[in-house]
């Protein structure tokens, strides 16, 4: 279901544009509230312009912005790489081959409302989040995840882009007493986590680095003994990340393979791989063996589902689903997107990611 327009047209107005992404927008991207000025306000935020009408906004869009055709993000005239010179984009040059006007809003029937079920008994709750690795707002960041982790009521919680200051900023939000925590070993600077309820009983866990990647990048094994499904093995896992000059499209087919061939080993025991795959729509279709589903595509058929949107929201223009919960002797119930909302005050989403709630 989607709709693409121009970004200001007929069908969305400046006004149901200020309503449905903020109070105001300055070329830069940044969305303001209806207070500031200046972009940013009087905080760190913003690139300090000065606030323009209605009319200069979109004559100065249309005209200057540029998208980055590898990576989606959406840059400002001055940015000679994507991003510019801030912690945003992939830093590829800008040249005509790697730009495309920025004339498309997608709407990707994206839900503002947290709106996950009620615990039942019988039932599996489950949590995947690549929580950015960067330190910028990271205080608000963590706090934001935090209170949607919390909402959700998860049993089990699949974290990536984890550092080691974050993950105690995370846990200190959560309370480190209420969770088991199963670090990825080895790790580099930044790694992949579980976090499991005290109640939960864990039979063994095992973290194996992938045969082939340049970011130590790994698989994390836990089997669960779950009183309403007996033995689960569960697993998450962060695939080799595309980066400038390169797709790594090979490397994270391999790690694909080998993963899910790990995974399904067990033949008819229950098994749930969730995580940030990094799946691009270049990679094709993902071919899961039989028995296994996509739990975004079995509820939400026909539907992007995108979840990487590189702190833009829905300005971002590719469809990339890179999260995913993958299973096999289970049907699931309920997926929903999590962190679709701006972090009142800061013009910044939770992460560069939404995450993903999944019942089963």
């Amino acid at each position: 279901k989607t709709r693409r327009g121009s970004l200001f047209s007929q069908s969305h107005s400046y006004a149901t544009f200020c309503k449905m992404y903020g109070q105001w927008l300055c070329s830069c991207g940044f969305q303001n509230r209806a207070a500031n000025q200046v972009c940013g306000g009087s905080g760190h935020m913003g690139c300090k312009a000065p606030r323009q009408q209605p009319s200069q906004q979109h004559a100065q869009a249309m005209q200057s912005a540029w998208s980055c055709a590898s990576c989606g993000f959406s840059n400002r005239a001055m940015n000679a790489v994507c991003g510019g010179t801030g912690p945003m984009g992939c830093k590829v040059p800008r040249t005509v081959s790697a730009e495309k006007a920025v004339t498309d809003v997608v709407d990707d029937d994206l839900d503002e409302a947290l709106d996950v079920p009620r615990r039942s008994p019988g039932q599996l709750r489950l949590v995947t989040y690549n929580i950015w690795f960067k330190d910028a707002v990271a205080s608000e960041r963590m706090s934001a995840i935090a209170d949607i982790i919390k909402k959700c009521d998860p049993d089990v919680v699949a974290l990536q882009e984890l550092t080691k200051a974050l993950l105690d900023m995370l846990l200190d939000r959560l309370g480190s007493d209420e969770w088991q925590v199963l670090v990825q070993t080895p790790r580099d600077w930044y790694f992949t986590a579980l976090l499991l309820r005290p109640q939960i009983t864990m039979r063994s866990s095992l973290c194996t680095p992938f045969r082939v990647s340049r970011m130590a990048r790994a698989l994390q094994q836990v089997e669960l003994d779950l009183s309403a499904f007996g033995r689960v093995l569960l697993a998450t896992s962060h695939l080799e990340s595309p980066q400038p000059g390169t797709t790594a499209k090979e490397t994270r087919h391999q790690q694909f393979h080998e993963a899910i061939q790990t995974v399904g080993a067990s033949g008819p025991r229950r098994a749930v791989w969730l995580g940030d795959m990094n799946w691009l729509e270049d990679d094709g279709a993902m071919m899961l063996p039989e028995g296994w589903v996509d739990a975004w595509l079995e509820l939400h058929p026909g539907e992007h589902g995108t979840t990487y949107h590189a702190n833009q929201g829905r300005l971002f223009t590719k469809t990339c689903r890179f999260d995913r919960v993958l299973m096999q002797g289970f049907h699931p119930l309920r997926i929903v997107r999590l962190g679709t909302k701006l972090i009142d005050g800061l013009g910044q989403f939770p992460s560069d990611h939404y995450g993903l709630f999944c019942l089963l």
